[in-house]
């Protein structure tokens, strides 16, 4: 954070320092927008910010925050520094909920504009809100930012956040506030010795935030350190205890698991249930229970949320076994519009688009039994988007990927073809990436040993390296440029035991599973055995793996009618198994330490939490 007093003066500064670099690609820079950047930094009011939050993968969000004086000219002068930088180009502007986002192709443009204090910034998507311009490194990041922001998650709208803006930061010419990881010890490690010792062994035991201000006065530099805590203190002997905290009954059997939309955390979240009627009931954190409409079964898929009708709102897609419907939320109240499936589509995974697409039109895809993928877009059309030549089904989940601005879709066939589609071009409607489809493993003359996969394959961007596992325990790992990097055979001691590859529900990571008719082997994903759990119920297990930020990794495996939650340990989250008829859906609220979990038995729909650490 960088704080403003006179912006005609810290423009010049500025332009004098960067003048001074000897970077020769930033003084072609700024030859070619000299004539630009007055109005810019005159546009300029008190504040420049600065946020990188934290991301479950390897990704990292920067978001630069400039409170403006008359926002219009601020916004104008920098789109006008980035069309003259980026030859000219010019993108239409995209909306997302009440925002205009649009894209400036230039790379490290923060960077050009405020020195390589800013830098990491590959392209910069741009949009206003309120008084200020805010620009960040990837269209994705920046609807994410939009999202917390309207869920009241960004930290300087948090209440509890309050004391700490106004009583203990004071002005000053420069701020970092930091969300401490729950492990401040790994934090304290990367510091100094002399700053270790200062501080005392355990400084970071129980902090969460961490303020650094800096002053500058004409012969040194006050600098300030602030430790502190905003959660209230977990009384130990509710760590570890599974609570109900609701408990909804219904005349009629539930038919499906119930489905969240919002944060539970947020009084306004709502709990949807299915009854055996086909009713599709609205239910909220007050207890209350509205019937709201019948739908043509129970939903099958997973629910995405996206902004699909352009009104500022976000919407809930999700599938039946034959229609695809989209619910607007209202108070204490659901609208659904169904929308018929072309037959032989898989219900069971709907996969949501984003990032910076080409294919604006393009909501949502879905996979079809003979390998092929389909599109949901604006005009409510559900059409083939990418075609397989071998009529097989895909394994799932497939994966989307933002592949330099371009759509890309990556799904492994049962038989071991794996396939990368690209985005669309003006010669044809569908195409493979070079040496694509990719033959993974040539099958055995012994049909007992025949070569399948049992799981999908799985894209890692920030070693472009594509990896899955034979159903025989073979780690197969791939370029994008098709070409196969290395094999590994994992040990398999039962001739039965199938392995598959099993990523989080996000697709930011992934765990091995081994698996027999009642046991589950959870191995890393270099194939080590981390814990096994014995004695399942055959044909009455479901596996969940999710990564829930803040360091919260948790595998939920339900057995029967009962769920019990594991770290990657193996130890149990939670005092007991949780009765459950469907597979639970989680969430992580990392300001009140609580795990909340949604769980339904035959006539009732109940809400647990587990206070962690």
């Amino acid at each position: 954070h960088l704080g403003i007093s006179d912006p005609a003066r810290f423009g010049q500064s500025l332009t004098t320092l960067l003048r001074a670099s000897d970077n020769a690609r930033l003084h072609s820079r700024l030859t070619r927008i000299t004539s630009l950047l007055p109005n810019l930094y005159n546009a300029l009011s008190g504040d420049v910010t600065l946020c990188r939050f934290e991301s479950s993968n390897t990704a990292i969000g920067q978001l630069l925050i400039l409170e403006a004086t008359d926002v219009q000219q601020l916004s104008n002068a920098i789109q006008g520094v980035g069309y003259r930088l980026g030859g000219g180009l010019k993108s239409a502007a995209r909306p997302y909920l009440g925002h205009q986002l649009l894209p400036l192709p230039v790379d490290e443009l923060p960077a050009t504009l405020f020195t390589n204090l800013f830098a990491g910034f590959s392209q910069t998507w741009m949009t206003q809100h309120g008084k200020c311009v805010v620009l960040a490194n990837s269209e994705e990041n920046l609807q994410a930012w939009i999202q917390q922001l309207n869920s009241h998650a960004v930290w300087a709208t948090d209440e509890r956040l309050s004391a700490l803006l106004t009583q203990t930061l004071r002005p000053a010419h420069f701020t970092s506030f930091t969300r401490l990881p729950r492990s401040g010890s790994s934090f304290l490690r990367q510091w100094p010795a002399a700053w270790q010792h200062l501080l005392g062994p355990e400084p970071f035991e129980r902090v969460e935030n961490l303020a650094y201000q800096a002053t500058y006065g004409q012969g040194r530099i006050l600098s300030t350190v602030i430790l502190g805590r905003t959660s209230r203190q977990a009384d130990t002997t509710l760590l570890g205890r599974v609570l109900l905290r609701k408990r909804i009954p219904f005349n009629a059997s539930l038919i499906a698991s119930p489905v969240v939309a919002g944060r539970l955390s947020d009084p306004t979240a709502q709990i949807w249930a299915q009854n055996s009627a086909r009713q599709f009931v609205l239910l909220t954190t007050d207890k209350d229970k509205i019937v709201q409409d019948t739908t043509d079964g129970p939903i099958r898929s997973n629910v995405v949320a996206v902004d699909w009708r352009n009104n500022g709102q976000l919407q809930y897609l999700f599938m039946t076994s034959r229609s695809l419907y989209v619910a607007d939320l209202g108070l204490k109240r659901v609208h659904l519009q169904r929308i018929a499936l072309p037959a032989g589509l898989e219900t069971s995974y709907l996969a949501l688009l984003s990032g910076n697409r080409q294919q604006s039109a393009i909501v949502a895809l879905m996979a079809h039994r003979d390998g092929s993928i389909y599109a949901l877009d604006r005009q409510q059309q559900i059409t083939r988007l990418f075609t397989s030549p071998n009529k097989l089904p895909l394994q799932l989940p497939f994966q989307v990927i933002d592949e330099r601005g371009q759509l890309a879709v990556l799904g492994l066939q049962t038989n071991g073809l794996l396939h990368y589609w690209e985005g669309r071009t003006a010669q044809a409607s569908t195409r493979e990436a070079a040496r694509f489809p990719l033959k993974l493993a040539v099958n055995s003359d012994n049909a007992r040993d025949s070569v399948g996969f049992a799981g999908p394959a799985l894209l890692l961007p920030a070693s472009h390296q594509i990896v899955t596992i034979t159903t025989g325990g073979e780690l197969i790992t791939t370029g994008t440029n098709g070409l196969i990097m290395s094999r590994k055979q994992l040990y398999r001691p039962l001739r039965d035991g199938t392995f598959r590859l099993f990523p989080d529900a996000e697709q930011t990571g992934y765990i091995l599973l081994r698996t027999t008719d009642a046991d589950v082997a959870v191995l890393d994903a270099q194939g080590n055995r981390r814990f096994e759990l014995r004695g399942l119920k055959p044909d009455q297990t479901h596996v969940q793996y999710h990564r829930l930020g803040a360091g919260v990794e948790i595998l939920a495996v339900k057995s029967g009618n009962f769920t019990t939650l594991y770290d990657l340990s193996g130890n149990q989250i939670g005092n007991r198994p949780i009765p459950s008829d469907f597979p639970v859906t989680l969430q992580y609220d990392d300001g009140s330490n609580e795990l909340y979990i949604v769980s339904s038995i035959q006539k009732a729909v109940q809400l647990f939490s587990i206070r962690i650490r």
